[in-house]
């Protein structure tokens, strides 16, 4: 799982720098797939790097940019493609850890257990206030994103909890 944590924020790292994808003329959102070979993490590194021209080509050109950025200062149209690729990436990022939380929710439901689990979550509480203040995030604010995840987490395990017991 650390290897994971390690790929996912060396790729989000990666996504930050401006990208454009080769052959469509779009800014290069990230690629849904997770790679966890290191052949394939360097190419996809090697993908993901291009020149500030080209992503302010890309995205003067792109069907969903081009509005947006047309009159945008090249600057601003890198830094924004820079975001979309990492707005991309938190979201596969989620996305993955909801279906691991889903396997979890089934574990749970089959061995009886809580949906919640007070004590593991004001570990990782603490645990991603640490790493969120060693990153240069606010705490606060990754706590509470945090939390609204677990929430979520939380509702799934109860629905899956519910639809083992009405299938008994």
């Amino acid at each position: 799982m650390h290897n994971f944590l390690c790929l996912a924020a060396a790729a989000a790292l990666l996504l930050a720098a401006p990208a454009a994808s080769a052959g469509n003329g779009t800014t290069n959102d990230y690629n849904a797939k997770t790679t966890t070979n290191k052949h394939d993490a360097t190419s996809t590194s090697d993908k993901l790097r291009r020149s500030d021209a080209a992503v302010v080509k890309a995205a003067s050109e792109s069907g969903t940019r081009k509005d947006e950025n047309a009159a945008a200062p090249p600057g601003l149209q890198r830094l924004r493609a820079s975001i979309d690729n990492l707005d991309a990436a938190i979201i596969h990022l989620l996305a993955e850890r909801f279906r691991v939380t889903r396997e979890v929710g089934h574990l749970k439901a089959e061995q009886a257990l809580p949906p919640s689990d007070p004590q593991r979550e004001a570990r990782q509480v603490a645990r991603l206030r640490r790493l969120a203040s060693e990153a240069g995030l606010e705490p606060d604010f990754a706590e509470k994103f945090h939390s609204f995840v677990v929430a979520q987490v939380v509702r799934n395990h109860e629905a899956i909890a519910k639809s083992r017991a009405a299938g008994q």
